[in-house]
Protein backbone atom coordinates (compact mmCIF):
# COMPACT_ATOMS: atom_id res chain seq x y z
CA UNK A 1 0.00 0.00 0.00
CA UNK A 2 2.84 2.39 0.92
CA UNK A 3 4.62 1.61 -2.37
CA UNK A 4 1.42 2.29 -4.29
CA UNK A 5 0.99 5.66 -2.52
CA UNK A 6 4.62 6.58 -3.31
CA UNK A 7 3.99 5.60 -6.93
CA UNK A 8 0.96 7.88 -7.13
CA UNK A 9 2.88 10.74 -5.49
CA UNK A 10 5.70 10.39 -8.03
CA UNK A 11 3.23 10.52 -10.90
CA UNK A 12 1.50 13.56 -9.38
CA UNK A 13 4.86 15.35 -9.06
CA UNK A 14 5.69 14.64 -12.70
CA UNK A 15 2.25 15.81 -13.81
CA UNK A 16 2.63 19.06 -11.88
CA UNK A 17 6.07 19.60 -13.38
CA UNK A 18 4.74 18.86 -16.83
CA UNK A 19 1.96 21.42 -16.70
CA UNK A 20 3.99 24.01 -14.79
CA UNK A 21 6.97 23.96 -17.13
CA UNK A 22 4.82 23.65 -20.20
CA UNK A 23 3.36 27.02 -19.28
CA UNK A 24 6.82 28.50 -18.72
CA UNK A 25 8.02 27.23 -22.07
CA UNK A 26 4.92 28.45 -23.83
CA UNK A 27 5.45 31.88 -22.25
CA UNK A 28 8.80 32.24 -24.01
CA UNK A 29 7.76 30.10 -27.04
CA UNK A 30 10.89 27.95 -26.84
CA UNK A 31 8.99 24.81 -27.77
CA UNK A 32 6.76 26.32 -30.42
CA UNK A 33 9.01 28.87 -32.03
CA UNK A 34 10.84 27.99 -35.23
CA UNK A 35 14.58 27.74 -34.35
CA UNK A 36 15.47 29.08 -37.78
CA UNK A 37 13.84 32.41 -36.93
CA UNK A 38 15.62 33.16 -33.63
CA UNK A 39 18.77 35.10 -32.94
CA UNK A 40 21.90 33.57 -31.46
CA UNK A 41 21.01 35.05 -28.06
CA UNK A 42 17.47 33.67 -28.18
CA UNK A 43 18.85 30.27 -29.15
CA UNK A 44 21.14 30.32 -26.09
CA UNK A 45 18.24 31.35 -23.87
CA UNK A 46 15.96 28.58 -25.14
CA UNK A 47 18.66 25.90 -24.92
CA UNK A 48 19.27 26.90 -21.29
CA UNK A 49 15.54 26.95 -20.47
CA UNK A 50 14.98 23.56 -22.04
CA UNK A 51 17.93 22.15 -20.08
CA UNK A 52 16.42 23.49 -16.85
CA UNK A 53 13.16 21.72 -17.60
CA UNK A 54 14.99 18.45 -18.32
CA UNK A 55 16.92 18.76 -15.06
CA UNK A 56 13.69 19.34 -13.14
CA UNK A 57 12.18 16.17 -14.59
CA UNK A 58 15.29 14.02 -14.11
CA UNK A 59 14.98 13.08 -10.37
CA UNK A 60 11.31 12.07 -10.55
CA UNK A 61 11.86 10.23 -13.83
CA UNK A 62 14.82 8.33 -12.41
CA UNK A 63 12.77 7.38 -9.33
CA UNK A 64 9.95 6.14 -11.55
CA UNK A 65 12.37 4.08 -13.62
CA UNK A 66 13.71 2.44 -10.47
CA UNK A 67 10.18 1.74 -9.22
CA UNK A 68 9.26 0.32 -12.62
CA UNK A 69 12.27 -2.01 -12.58
CA UNK A 70 11.24 -3.25 -9.12
CA UNK A 71 7.66 -3.82 -10.23
CA UNK A 72 8.77 -5.69 -13.33
CA UNK A 73 11.10 -7.85 -11.23
CA UNK A 74 8.20 -8.58 -8.88
CA UNK A 75 5.95 -9.52 -11.81
CA UNK A 76 8.63 -11.88 -13.14
CA UNK A 77 9.03 -13.48 -9.70
CA UNK A 78 5.28 -13.95 -9.31
CA UNK A 79 5.04 -15.45 -12.80
CA UNK A 80 7.76 -17.96 -11.93
CA UNK A 81 6.05 -18.89 -8.67
CA UNK A 82 2.68 -19.33 -10.39
CA UNK A 83 4.28 -21.49 -13.10
CA UNK A 84 6.00 -23.59 -10.44
CA UNK A 85 2.72 -24.01 -8.55
CA UNK A 86 0.91 -25.00 -11.75
CA UNK A 87 3.45 -27.75 -12.43
CA UNK A 88 3.30 -28.89 -8.80
CA UNK A 89 -0.51 -29.00 -8.94
CA UNK A 90 -0.43 -31.18 -12.05
CA UNK A 91 1.97 -33.59 -10.33
CA UNK A 92 -0.23 -33.56 -7.24
CA UNK A 93 -3.30 -34.39 -9.32
CA UNK A 94 -1.44 -37.33 -10.86
CA UNK A 95 -0.38 -38.49 -7.40
CA UNK A 96 -3.96 -38.25 -6.11
CA UNK A 97 -5.25 -40.18 -9.12
CA UNK A 98 -2.65 -42.90 -8.57
CA UNK A 99 -3.45 -43.13 -4.86
CA UNK A 100 -7.16 -43.36 -5.59
CA UNK A 101 -6.55 -46.18 -8.07
CA UNK A 102 -4.30 -47.97 -5.58
CA UNK A 103 -6.92 -47.53 -2.88
CA UNK A 104 -9.71 -48.80 -5.14
CA UNK A 105 -7.62 -51.83 -6.09
CA UNK A 106 -6.74 -52.52 -2.46
CA UNK A 107 -10.38 -52.19 -1.45
CA UNK A 108 -11.37 -54.60 -4.23
CA UNK A 109 -8.79 -57.20 -3.20
CA UNK A 110 -9.46 -56.80 0.51
CA UNK A 111 -13.20 -56.80 -0.18
CA UNK A 112 -12.93 -60.19 -1.88
CA UNK A 113 -10.73 -61.33 0.95
CA UNK A 114 -13.27 -60.11 3.50
CA UNK A 115 -16.03 -62.05 1.73
CA UNK A 116 -13.92 -65.19 1.90
CA UNK A 117 -13.23 -64.60 5.56
CA UNK A 118 -16.93 -64.03 6.20
CA UNK A 119 -17.76 -67.35 4.55
CA UNK A 120 -15.05 -69.07 6.59
CA UNK A 121 -16.37 -67.49 9.77
CA UNK A 122 -19.89 -68.58 8.96
CA UNK A 123 -18.67 -72.12 8.39
CA UNK A 124 -16.10 -72.07 11.13
CA UNK A 125 -17.14 -72.72 14.72
CA UNK A 126 -14.23 -71.92 17.03
CA UNK A 127 -15.89 -73.60 20.03
CA UNK A 128 -16.45 -76.79 18.08
CA UNK A 129 -12.90 -76.64 16.77
CA UNK A 130 -11.57 -76.32 20.30
CA UNK A 131 -13.66 -79.20 21.56
CA UNK A 132 -12.87 -81.47 18.63
CA UNK A 133 -9.36 -80.37 17.94
CA UNK A 134 -6.29 -82.22 19.06
CA UNK A 135 -4.48 -79.00 19.87
CA UNK A 136 -6.55 -76.19 21.41
CA UNK A 137 -3.58 -73.82 21.37
CA UNK A 138 -3.27 -74.20 17.60
CA UNK A 139 -6.94 -73.29 17.22
CA UNK A 140 -6.47 -70.16 19.34
CA UNK A 141 -3.40 -69.26 17.28
CA UNK A 142 -5.40 -69.49 14.03
CA UNK A 143 -8.16 -67.30 15.50
CA UNK A 144 -5.60 -64.68 16.55
CA UNK A 145 -3.94 -64.73 13.14
CA UNK A 146 -7.28 -64.12 11.44
CA UNK A 147 -7.99 -61.22 13.77
CA UNK A 148 -4.58 -59.70 13.07
CA UNK A 149 -5.02 -60.07 9.31
CA UNK A 150 -8.46 -58.44 9.44
CA UNK A 151 -7.06 -55.62 11.58
CA UNK A 152 -4.13 -55.13 9.17
CA UNK A 153 -6.56 -54.94 6.25
CA UNK A 154 -8.59 -52.26 8.01
CA UNK A 155 -5.42 -50.28 8.74
CA UNK A 156 -4.36 -50.54 5.08
CA UNK A 157 -7.65 -49.08 3.85
CA UNK A 158 -7.51 -46.41 6.54
CA UNK A 159 -3.96 -45.45 5.51
CA UNK A 160 -4.96 -45.09 1.87
CA UNK A 161 -7.95 -42.97 2.84
CA UNK A 162 -5.86 -40.71 5.08
CA UNK A 163 -3.21 -40.26 2.37
CA UNK A 164 -5.83 -39.33 -0.22
CA UNK A 165 -7.49 -36.86 2.17
CA UNK A 166 -4.11 -35.26 2.94
CA UNK A 167 -3.22 -34.96 -0.75
CA UNK A 168 -6.58 -33.39 -1.55
CA UNK A 169 -6.16 -30.91 1.31
CA UNK A 170 -2.67 -30.05 0.04
CA UNK A 171 -4.11 -29.52 -3.43
CA UNK A 172 -6.88 -27.28 -2.08
CA UNK A 173 -4.42 -25.13 -0.11
CA UNK A 174 -2.09 -24.88 -3.10
CA UNK A 175 -4.95 -23.81 -5.36
CA UNK A 176 -5.90 -21.09 -2.85
CA UNK A 177 -2.30 -19.84 -2.70
CA UNK A 178 -2.08 -19.88 -6.49
CA UNK A 179 -5.31 -17.89 -6.76
CA UNK A 180 -4.00 -15.31 -4.25
CA UNK A 181 -0.73 -14.99 -6.18
CA UNK A 182 -2.67 -14.57 -9.42
CA UNK A 183 -4.65 -11.67 -7.91
CA UNK A 184 -1.43 -10.04 -6.67
CA UNK A 185 0.28 -10.65 -10.01
CA UNK A 186 -2.59 -8.97 -11.85
CA UNK A 187 -2.46 -5.91 -9.58
CA UNK A 188 1.33 -5.58 -9.82
CA UNK A 189 1.18 -6.04 -13.61
CA UNK A 190 -1.41 -3.27 -13.89
CA UNK A 191 0.72 -0.97 -11.70
CA UNK A 192 3.79 -1.76 -13.81
CA UNK A 193 1.88 -1.16 -17.05
CA UNK A 194 0.56 2.18 -15.79
CA UNK A 195 3.96 3.34 -14.55
CA UNK A 196 5.62 2.18 -17.79
CA UNK A 197 3.18 4.38 -19.67
CA UNK A 198 4.02 7.39 -17.50
CA UNK A 199 7.76 6.79 -17.88
CA UNK A 200 7.35 6.49 -21.66
CA UNK A 201 5.41 9.77 -21.80
CA UNK A 202 8.14 11.62 -19.92
CA UNK A 203 10.87 9.98 -22.03
CA UNK A 204 9.07 11.15 -25.16
CA UNK A 205 8.74 14.65 -23.75
CA UNK A 206 12.43 14.77 -22.75
CA UNK A 207 13.39 13.52 -26.21
CA UNK A 208 11.30 16.33 -27.70
CA UNK A 209 13.15 18.86 -25.52
CA UNK A 210 16.54 17.44 -26.55
CA UNK A 211 15.60 17.51 -30.23
CA UNK A 212 14.49 21.12 -29.86
CA UNK A 213 17.79 21.96 -28.15
CA UNK A 214 19.67 20.44 -31.06
CA UNK A 215 17.63 22.52 -33.48
CA UNK A 216 18.46 25.72 -31.59
CA UNK A 217 22.11 24.69 -31.46
CA UNK A 218 22.19 24.02 -35.20
CA UNK A 219 20.67 27.45 -35.89
CA UNK A 220 23.15 29.14 -33.55
CA UNK A 221 26.10 27.42 -35.25
CA UNK A 222 24.79 28.39 -38.65
CA UNK A 223 24.33 32.02 -37.61
CA UNK A 224 27.88 32.09 -36.25
CA UNK A 225 29.33 30.23 -39.21
CA UNK A 226 30.79 27.54 -36.92
CA UNK A 227 30.89 23.76 -37.11
CA UNK A 228 29.70 21.74 -34.11
CA UNK A 229 33.25 20.62 -33.22
CA UNK A 230 34.57 24.17 -33.39
CA UNK A 231 31.71 25.37 -31.20
CA UNK A 232 32.42 22.67 -28.61
CA UNK A 233 36.13 23.53 -28.57
CA UNK A 234 35.17 27.09 -27.68
CA UNK A 235 33.19 25.86 -24.69
CA UNK A 236 29.74 25.85 -26.26
CA UNK A 237 26.85 23.59 -25.32
CA UNK A 238 27.17 20.07 -26.73
CA UNK A 239 23.75 18.83 -25.61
Amino acid sequence: MVKFINLILSIVVISILYFAFSKVVLAVDCLNINPNTVSSGDADFCMAELEKIKNQYAPAQEKNKQDLAKLQAKVNDLNKRITSMTIFLKNLELDISKREKDSAYAQEILGKKAVGQYIDIRLYDPVLSILSGDDALEVFRIIKIREKVADADRKTIKRYSEEIIKLKNDKLNLEKNKASLAVLQKQVSEDAKFLAGEVAKVETYLATLSAKQQSFLAQKLESLGLSRSAYNMKGGCSS
